[in-house]
């Protein structure tokens, strides 16, 4: 039946107007759970159609796309009921290899589906399984890198990759089967800012081709890119439509876990709520309504101690000396990189994938060593430190939290650092209760771990850094995966340690949440330092975020087309008046 299809393709895609996917009813249980996780799925998509599903942790998104190509109920067992049609035919109950060449997944977990010795043995497995000729074989291992930025990686070891490139491998791989319908679930979720624009041209330029490309995104600057946005909420569809419409509308955007667009919140503080969203168009539109900027009302900076205000200026708490790191093989990931990072800072980190910043994480904290140069924690160098010195002052979360955890519950979890750090019985519990109070775990002190939430998960890694009471706090991609509501809890956590005189170091590739919540912004670029000055003077520096493939925030944008640095729609509406 499915070789009947692919053969039928053409005719499809001839007219644009070919259901590549129809779910109707779709519901699901898992086995292991009492309450239905899909309730009642109801989503068309067309071939030639880009179409981003977004939502709350916990919609069902990753559930929904799983039972696309028959992962549910196969590996996970349950009860799945209601109809699901590719390409206009029913899904078989067969296995999952038939589907070769319909559809491709690209997993959240992409690492997942990386196991190859080399980028274009990666690339070449799934067509040479299926038995594609050699010339045609290295014809789309080629086309297909270039596609998504890898070219000239070909003989690379992915582990050696960064996790963005890790994630650029993963599509191309699938790239290479040629399927019909592509479906992405978080798929750019590590990738610098540049390295969205590029994936989402990308799919962009796949869909304009013919194929049906669906994408869970949380990306909010990225949503206006699609077609058409489904949104989720608790195991349904709340809206479907045309992207500028819903990104407008506060109620629904809440419901689904997503800010409301900044440029639309500058729209209905000045009264113009159709104001285009796209910042060159809503310039065009502010300045044909007769809206100026008032030069004498200038942005003010927020005071210190505030996101966006000075930085601290206490005692330094880590440091990094003309640091200078290659990996094995000559690949130098920092070259003379000099940052002091002192006692009440809220810093991001920021810069594209490669740029180092994992690297400088790993040498703040002793777990890799300079071979050139120095870090220091607290005046000693960390080379004459042993690790537990180390952890009592820098404490680190790793950019995918899994890694860190390991006991049977959360609680245990949470005590394990302060324990093997020493801590005396009864300072351990006030340590443990403060640090479950602090990120709002108290309920889950007896659950396992792996039983939570992406940004649960998160939220016990950061807890069992905390307990430990350390005096920085560094913590890699923390919002990686997370929908806005877990993102601003997470965030939440860290300001409120901040004031309380902790130092919080952030890598990022959330531009945003750099200008809401940092007072310094040190930028990364090819190993080099490049900028480390306050989040106004560097967000608002076009040629730097370029130069370091960074994207300023829409309304940065904005604001910058009309000649003031502004980070929020409420900055930017306080300077502006309209000339009657």
């Amino acid at each position: 039946m499915w070789t009947s299809i692919r053969s039928g393709c053409e005719a499809a895609l001839a007219n644009q107007r070919g259901r590549a996917i129809e779910a109707e009813g779709l519901r699901f249980r898992y086995s292991s759970r009492a309450e239905p996780t899909l309730r009642g799925i109801d989503l068309a998509q067309s071939l030639g159609e880009m179409v981003v599903l977004s939502g709350p942790s916990g919609a069902g998104k990753t559930t929904f796309t799983q039972c696309l190509n028959r992962i549910i109920p196969t590996y996970h067992p349950g009860q799945l009921e209601g109809a699901i049609r590719l390409l206009g035919k029913p899904l078989p109950a067969g296995e999952i290899n038939e589907l070769t060449g319909v559809i491709g997944l690209v997993f959240q977990e992409f690492e997942a589906q990386i196991f190859s010795s080399s980028v274009e043995l990666e690339v070449a497995f799934g067509p040479s399984n299926l038995g594609v000729e050699r010339e045609e074989l290295l014809r789309r291992v080629r086309e297909s890198l270039e596609k998504v930025g890898l070219a000239g990686l070909e003989r690379r070891d992915p582990q050696t990759l960064s996790g963005g490139q890790k994630q650029r491998l993963a599509i191309a791989s699938l790239l290479a089967l040629r399927p019909q319908i592509l479906v992405m679930d978080e798929a750019t979720t590590d990738l610098d800012p540049a390295g969205k624009e590029e994936i989402f041209g990308v799919a962009r330029a796949l869909a304009d081709e013919g194929m049906a490309l669906l994408l869970v995104d949380h990306t909010a600057s990225r949503l206006r890119s699609a077609d058409r946005l489904a949104l989720m909420a608790e195991g349904q569809i709340v809206a479907t439509g045309e992207p500028d419409g819903l990104l407008r509308d506060a109620a629904v955007m809440a419901r689904a876990g997503l800010p409301v667009n900044e440029i639309a919140m500058l729209g209905r503080e000045i009264g113009m709520p159709a104001l285009p969203l796209d910042p060159a168009a809503a310039y065009q539109a502010l300045r044909k309504a007769g809206w100026r900027v008032e030069q004498s009302l200038a942005v003010e900076s927020q005071p210190a101690g505030e996101p966006g205000g000075a930085p601290a200026c206490g005692e330094v708490m880590v440091e990094a000396k003309g640091v200078r790191f290659a990996y094995p093989g000559g690949l130098e990931a920092l070259r003379g990189v000099d940052l002091q990072i002192r006692e009440g800072d809220f810093v991001a980190v920021l810069g594209e994938n490669g740029s180092g910043k994992s690297t400088l994480c790993l040498l703040l904290i002793g777990l890799l060593g300079a071979q050139e140069g120095e870090c220091v924690v607290q005046g000693r160098a960390t080379r004459q430190l042993a690790k537990p010195e180390i952890g009592r002052v820098v404490g680190y979360v790793h950019q995918n939290p899994d890694v860190q955890l390991y006991a049977a519950t959360v609680e245990e979890e949470v005590a394990f650092a302060a324990e093997n750090l020493g801590f005396g019985e009864a300072e351990v519990t006030v340590a443990v209760g403060e640090a479950l109070e602090a990120t709002g775990l108290q309920g889950e002190r007896k659950s396992n771990p792996f039983t939570l939430s992406r940004g649960e998960r998160e939220r016990v890694a950061v807890a069992s850094v905390l307990a430990a009471r350390p005096k920085v706090v560094i913590l890699d991609e923390p919002t990686t995966g997370l929908d806005w509501v877990e993102q601003e809890r997470v965030m939440g956590v860290l300001q409120e340690v901040n004031g309380r005189g902790t130092a919080v170091v952030i890598v990022t590739h959330s531009i945003p949440l750099a200008a809401r919540y940092a007072r310094r912004c040190v930028v990364l670029s090819r190993g080099e330092l490049v900028a480390d000055a306050p989040p106004r003077e560097v967000l608002t520096d076009t040629g730097l975020l370029a130069r370091a493939a960074l994207r300023a925030p829409d309304i940065t944008q904005l604001g910058s087309l009309l000649g003031v640095q502004a980070l929020t729609a409420r900055e930017l509406a306080s300077v502006l008046r309209r000339q009657t």
